[in-house]
């Protein structure tokens, strides 16, 4: 009999794993190896438009690296990226010989996720096809009612990867001893396993397989200063409670750090063998841990080269101080986020931010005072919001004066408690995943907000704090080259785009595709879940 479903957790890490269930023990084993391809889906539903993404999936090259390191064969094929198609990809599985499908999936890629898998099982029914991700952590029963998915891993997918490969080449029929899944049993019962205990020491896992990515300039992070730039994290959870964040079920509330020697050897190797001179972080609480950052900022600047680093998910504004952003400006970096939500005190208790306003004055002028360009993050839409705390946003927003502001409409993803909240009430009006990209439409309303309202305010708030003769006169000054200008000019396209749609209101019907709000450099836009942040795509952004 099948072990019986349980609700979604918020995993913790073991302090004391099984011998058998440790990096080591499990890598040590005896296996028979299979041919494994791993596909990111295409981001278009992201983004609203087919471009280039702006990082290679860490979570897939993180499972990559295990299973190659375990004695598997492994290739990974990012749609956008690689520029294939779904018949590309049956393509290439056949060509390859390949015996495994995995797929990965944020919730706005996972209806694209689901059409390469039944296209794939309608071809070759023959090999099994495993969904990972933060929408399978999140949607896992959802996920395995289609019968495309064969298996479904939640959580951390490394060892649950590695075991359920070995299972599936061993010619196993019986799955219930691997932690981490969700499949269908012989009798067409869902089963359930135990979750999969999180690994407290970071360092046992190998470095992300970033050698399976066939070209690195093939991803464009819109605030790079030089490419390529890979992403790298150094840290796993989040302490925070925001309501719109997932982070906490698939990473856990108490963060993981590795140590700053192992991270030191990721970045050698990404400057010494694939002549990274920048790189972006991808961690939600990079500064939670500050014996870790004077020693990583100690060993980066004993190393012979010099790095542009970006922090591309940001801080949080009660996890800094002049000390910590001297420190990492120190070491290259260049501009410092944060993540305001919104200026009004009362959706901040609603959201669970868990800071103050003051604090974000706080940080953000110990950010200027230090010398480090400044960016905020500001939610539109979210629980609680009005007419007037979209406004008093805005205000916030203005009276920080970053140089460049972010002003993305609430998604309220599957799993979060803002999904929660907004179903209970009967606010959420759309559930086609496709619709639920970064840059899209609103997909609910709230009460004293239509949806048509909620698109509006988001252009006011990008018109607000952009075309502000101070705002433009700064942006203007620093027009120092060529590819300033065109970044300005397409910058500018994008923001009149956005505010057009806005004064004409979302069209009822057919949803229309759109491109992402550039706010008048790309440099203010900061890419979010997507394939960049594997295992956090469906998350909003930051921390």
């Amino acid at each position: 009999m099948g072990l019986q479903p349980t609700g979604l957790n918020t995993p913790a890490p073991s302090a004391s794993l099984q011998p058998e269930e440790t990096v080591a023990a499990v890598l040590a084993r005896a296996r028979t190896t299979a041919r494994v391809l791993l596909v990111i889906p295409s981001q278009i539903n992201v983004y609203g438009v087919k471009i280039k993404p702006a990082y290679p999936a860490l979570g897939v090259m993180w499972v990559a690296a295990m299973l190659e390191r375990a004695g598997h064969t492994c290739e990974i094929v990012d749609m956008d990226a690689d520029g294939v198609d779904v018949d590309g990809v049956m393509r290439r599985l056949d060509e390859g010989r390949f015996e495994i499908l995995g797929l990965t999936a944020v919730t706005p890629t996972y209806p694209r996720a689901l059409d390469i898998a039944r296209h794939v099982k309608a071809h070759t029914p023959q090999v099994p096809i495993i969904l990972g991700g933060i929408h399978a952590t999140v949607a896992p029963m959802e996920c395995v009612r289609e019968e495309a998915f064969d298996f479904v891993a939640v959580g951390e997918a490394e060892i649950t990867a590695v075991e359920l490969v070995d299972a599936i080449a061993a010619g196993a029929t019986d799955f219930s001893g691997i932690k981490g899944l969700v499949y269908r049993g012989r009798s067409g019962a869902i089963v359930t396993t135990e979750p999969r205990p999180l690994v407290a020491n970071l360092d046992d896992y190998p470095y992300p397989a970033i050698h399976l990515i066939k070209n690195l300039r093939n991803y464009a992070p819109p605030d790079a200063v030089m490419l390529p730039a890979p992403p790298i994290m150094v840290s796993r959870g989040c302490p925070g409670q925001c309501t719109y964040c997932q982070t906490k079920n698939i990473f856990g509330r108490r963060t993981r750090f590795r140590s700053p020697h192992n991270v030191i050897g990721e970045i050698r190797r990404l400057v010494y063998d694939y002549g990274v001179k920048e790189v972006h972080f991808l961690d939600d609480v990079l500064t939670a841990n500050r014996k870790f950052l004077r020693g990583f900022c100690d060993l980066l600047k004993q190393e012979p080269y010099k790095l542009h680093l970006q922090v591309a998910n940001g801080l949080r504004a009660d996890m800094v101080n002049a000390e910590t952003l001297s420190a990492l400006k120190e070491v290259g970096l260049r501009n410092v986020g944060f993540g305001v939500e919104s200026g009004n005190d009362q959706v901040l208790e609603i959201i669970k931010k868990g800071i103050d306003k003051d604090q974000v004055r706080k940080a953000v002028r110990i950010a200027k005072d230090v010398g480090l360009e400044t960016w905020g993050f500001f939610i539109i839409g979210l629980p609680g919001d009005t007419e007037q705390s979209v406004r008093d946003t805005i205000d916030f927003a203005i009276e920080l004066d970053p140089k460049y502001a972010k002003f993305p409409i609430l998604k309220p993803y599957p799993g979060s408690e803002a999904y929660r909240q907004l179903d209970e009430k009967g606010l959420i009006d759309i559930r086609d995943y496709s619709a639920y990209g970064v840059y899209t439409p609103p997909v609910h309303h709230l009460e004293g907000l239509s949806r048509e309202r909620i698109l509006q305010l988001h252009t006011e708030a990008v018109r607000s704090f952009y075309l502000r003769p101070r705002k433009l006169i700064e942006h203007l000054r620093d027009l120092r080259s060529l590819g300033k200008v065109i970044s300005f000019v397409r910058g500018s396209f994008f923001v009149l785009a956005q505010m057009w749609q806005g004064k004409a209101g979302p069209r009822s019907g057919r949803r229309r595709a759109q491109r992402p709000v550039k706010p008048i450099l790309p440099d203010a836009t900061r890419t979010t879940a997507a394939g960049g942040a594997p295992a956090r795509g469906s998350v909003m952004p930051r921390s």
